[in-house]
């Protein structure tokens, strides 16, 4: 994180003590409490996107960008889910109903095509 100091205080709670993380604490770019949520990091103004171009420029606000979209790729990867062959395997109920609509609709269109 570039080396900017940033803090949103919760307009539910008083205090830095927030059972819901809603409060974001960032001090010489280190987060100290919080969890950092698109409100915080988005671009709008006010979000840390806009106040790292804003005081740190263009070069630190990509290296940002970036580098939280690094975290965010890593965190899928250990976190998130796959799909596998098995997933996409029709079931045989699924695959006969499938056939016999098939095969309904091209006798359909042999007929039409036959009466032209």
């Amino acid at each position: 994180m570039p080396e900017l100091n940033y803090s949103r205080p919760s307009d539910k709670f008083k205090g830095w003590a927030c059972p819901l993380d809603s409060n974001i604490l960032v001090k010489n770019g280190e987060l100290l409490c919080g969890m950092l949520t698109k409100a915080h990091v988005g671009s709008s103004a006010g979000g840390m996107i806009h106040i790292v171009w804003r005081d740190l420029g263009p070069e630190a606000t990509k290296l940002f960008m970036s580098n939280t979209q690094n975290i965010v790729n890593n965190w899928l990867v250990g976190n998130g889910f796959s799909v596998g062959v098995q997933d996409i395997v029709a079931k045989e109920q699924t695959v006969k109903l499938i056939e016999r609509a098939l095969g309904k609709y091209k006798r359909i269109v042999k007929r039409i095509c036959q009466r032209t």
